[in-house]
């Protein structure tokens, strides 16, 4: 019996022997948690908080519980995300036939054992190692494992390699290595390690951590040595505990340059998004690749299964051994596979059996609408990359694929192209005598077969959303250009040019120059789709590339962002970084206002931590140049972090946006940031001496004049965040002044953070100060609205 039983594989899998699933969609727990926790600046907030615990400082501790709290939320969120994520991913993953009790199941490749047998067909990725029981016509793609770019035909007791694609035929397989034994896991070069997508957000936000890691030890040691300093030096402030003091300082000083909550939030709303997408039927398996698409600029299209639906009808057959006549697939002739059974059998069988195998949507179409029964003979089956499948019987050799690459005759390619004007898919039967050739064929054209491809009711209105947005949408596919053409313009294209993926040179440079000019492509290899991302990516586009195809999968895992429908093919979804869930194209625009979501508010955001670390960077330099106290303690900074930042940046994230994307995330966040630190720092420091040196105020007293000047400038900077402010953004900013207020405001809260109620004199240089720095940053808000005006009008 072939196959094992239920028990036999339940034993097995208790025993460990069972196939691991990756998910691509999330990391593990024990990785979010990691990438949440153990980070350099949760380290050293962490090693603040202790310090100041020891002291005994319990006010001064307050950031303590923003560390907690926002490692806890990010964790909370993206741990939420995964489950979702997960199970959908689970659900969505593409089952295989495996033979158990003697009987074809369907299970999930995370289900599969050792010693199962497989039945797999065109499209399926291997899940595990294993030997070739029984082929029929079996070719494997194994180029991700060894490099081999073409299918290989396998025979039986040949190997199969996890991580491959099964392009032709099919086999039953007897599963050999499972799991971490098997070829893939032990190169570790499994089909599922493709590129990261890449997120400008991310990379930009990390260059600006690494820069203030390197700046912190820096500032810390020139904190350390004026408080000392200040404290009258090491002897005396050891001796009269002063010492205290100045540890309190330099942690106060760290604890403002680091921007605390800038990187949860960008995971976690890349987890929100996420969320969010899949409700609406799209799978993101990356979460940064919610961002990509609102970078896109340039959307590689798949005419089959995103334009069209992928089902195919039979249109016409015309023969063409009596002088041929029009093609009429778009007249509905009746019944054309009965009528060609009944006129040339001896052809219909051959059909039969070169279809017998449905390969493909084309194949299946037309054996469905063949009521013969196939010939007996030799199947050489269908092969991309010659674009078509031969069958021998009895001396003869028939062969069906492209016109343009089997055709003998210019008046087929004539007839062929008049049909594809109507954006017809014609295939050609040419007949032999003798054994067939893996060469192009030199017999007879015997025989025009016409298919229908149903065009998808929403391509119209997405590839109008896109144009709209100015992403251009350039239509690739393997069928005639003709064809693709006038499917394309069926989809609202207008006026496509067009052309021949044969004519195109081999150097990437000049594949661009050819692709400037091109609105669809057709006759596309599989090896050129990639050629084709990468040559749109040597001259600066950002490639979305959609497809359900086997053959689409490398050109996807090349992509900046690779698009799967979710009836595509396994190695396909795999490769993807998004999958359409439901197979629909226009699914795509949901996923593009989520990243422009994303990417509007955490630029908007970031401007709000930056500017906190620029002006807590300039305050300590300045303070250790001139060798006077630190003004803040650490709760004063927290006061303002809580509800002039991270309160109000986490309601801002979430917050609905239609801007449309702009390169440049990070200089445009530190043109925010620059000048408002400066100015921040300057206001808050001018402050806090004229009140020390020139009023000679207490401590306190200055501190707290240095903590109204700096709400002030702060609240400014959030309203600039915020605008429109006519909404419920300046509800909300007006929400954060009047906490800060009452924070002031009443006894309690006021020596909670360590605050005193200010003089009138002190009120004035507190206004003054204020007035000035908020003065400051809205002449630099307005220099810099007019400066990127100038730019978008010149580019």
């Amino acid at each position: 019996m072939k196959g094992l039983t239920s028990r036999q594989a339940g034993e097995l899998a208790q025993a460990g022997k069972v196939n691991v699933a990756h998910v691509t969609t999330s990391r593990p727990l024990r990785e979010i948690v990691k990438a949440n926790v153990f980070t350099l600046f949760n380290a050293i907030l962490a090693a603040c908080l202790v310090v100041v615990v020891a002291l005994r400082s319990w006010p001064d501790a307050v950031f303590g519980l923003v560390l907690v709290t926002n490692a806890a939320t990010g964790i909370f969120t993206e741990w939420r995300a995964k489950r979702t994520l997960d199970k959908v991913a689970i659900l969505n993953t593409s089952p295989l036939i495996v033979l158990r009790d003697g009987q074809e199941t369907q299970l999930r490749p995370d289900q599969i054992v050792l010693g199962d047998w497989l039945r797999l067909k065109r499209g399926d990725q291997i899940p595990a190692d294993g030997v070739v029981e029984e082929a029929q016509s079996f070719a494997c793609d194994e180029s991700i494992l060894t490099g081999e770019s073409r299918a290989q035909k396998k025979k039986n007791g040949d190997e199969v390699l996890s991580g491959g694609t099964v392009t032709a035929g099919s086999a039953l397989v007897s599963v050999k290595a499972v799991g971490d034994d098997s070829y893939a896991a032990r190169l570790g070069a499994d089909v599922r390690k493709f590129k990261l997508a890449t997120s400008e957000i991310a990379d930009g936000i990390n260059r600006i951590i690494v820069l203030i890691g390197r700046a912190i030890p820096i500032m810390v040691l020139i904190l350390a040595w004026s408080q000392i300093h200040v404290a009258g030096g090491w002897n005396r402030a050891l001796g009269n505990g002063a010492w205290r003091g100045v540890v309190i300082a330099v942690i106060a000083g760290i604890v403002g340059m680091i921007p605390q909550g800038l990187v949860l939030l960008t995971s976690v709303n890349f987890a929100t998004a996420s969320l969010k997408l899949v409700k609406k039927g799209v799978l993101v398996q990356q979460m940064p690749a919610v961002e990509v698409l609102a970078r896109v600029d340039t959307l590689c299209l798949d005419k089959t299964g995103t334009l069209t639906s992928g089902r195919i009808e039979l249109g016409d057959i015309v023969p063409l051994s009596g002088g041929g006549r029009p093609l009429h697939a778009w007249q509905d002739p009746k019944d054309p596979a009965r009528a060609f059974a009944d006129s040339e059998p001896e052809a219909a069988r051959a059909l039969a059996a070169l279809v017998a195998d449905r390969v493909n949507e084309t194949a299946q179409a037309i054996d469905d609408a063949l009521e013969i029964g196939p010939a007996e003979g030799k199947l050489d089956p269908f092969d991309s990359g010659r674009k078509w499948a031969s069958f021998t019987t009895q001396g003869v050799a028939w062969y069906l694929g492209a016109p343009e690459f089997i055709a003998t005759s210019e008046q087929t390619l004539q007839a062929v192209e008049q049909a594809a004007e109507n954006g017809t898919r014609v295939l050609l039967l040419v007949r032999a005598d003798g054994e067939h050739s893996d060469l192009a064929p030199s017999g007879t054209d015997w025989a025009l077969i016409a298919c229908v491809e149903q065009l998808r009711p929403d391509a119209n209105r997405t590839l109008q959303y896109f144009r709209q947005q100015g992403v251009r949408s350039l239509v690739i596919s393997g069928d005639n250009p003709v064809t693709v053409a006038a499917v394309a313009a069926k989809a609202g294209m207008e006026s496509p040019r067009v052309g021949d993926a044969r004519d195109l040179p081999s150097d990437v440079g000049e594949i661009s120059e050819v692709l400037e000019n091109i609105d669809v492509l057709g006759r596309v290899l599989p090896e050129q789709k990639q050629s084709i991302v990468q040559a749109l990516q040597a001259t600066g586009h950002t490639v979305a590339m959609t497809g359900d195809g086997v053959n689409d999968a490398l050109a996807l895992k090349e992509a900046d962002l690779g698009v799967a429908m979710g009836s595509g093919a396994p190695a396909t979804k795999a490769a993807a970084k998004i999958v359409l869930l439901n197979g629909e194209f226009s699914a795509l625009p949901p996923v593009v206002a989520e990243g422009r979501r994303v990417l509007a508010n955490m630029e908007r955001v970031s401007s709000l931590f930056l500017t906190k670390t620029v002006y807590a960077t300039i305050i300590a330099a300045l303070v250790s140049i001139f060798t006077i106290p630190y003004p803040f303690l650490p709760r004063h900074l927290t006061l303002i972090s809580v509800f002039f930042i991270g309160l109000p940046a986490f309601i801002l994230a979430f917050s609905p946006t239609n801007q449309r994307y702009r390169r440049g995330f990070l200089r445009r966040t530190l043109s925010i940031a620059l000048p408002s630190g400066v100015v921040a720092a300057g206001c808050v420091f001018f402050a806090y001496w004229w009140t020390a040196r020139g009023i000679h105020a207490g401590r306190a007293d200055a501190a707290t004049v240095a903590t109204i000047t700096l709400a002030l400038i702060s609240a400014t900077v959030l309203a600039l965040a915020s605008r429109p402010l006519l909404t419920w953004r300046g509800l909300l900013v007006g929400a954060m002044v009047a906490a800060v207020v009452g924070v002031i405001a009443v006894p309690d809260l006021r020596f909670l953070f360590s605050l005193a109620f200010p003089a009138r004199q002190l009120w004035e240089v507190a206004a003054i100060a204020g007035t000035v720095g908020v003065v400051l940053v809205l002449v630099a808000a307005k220099m810099r609205s007019t400066t990127l005006g100038r730019q978008r009008r010149r580019s």
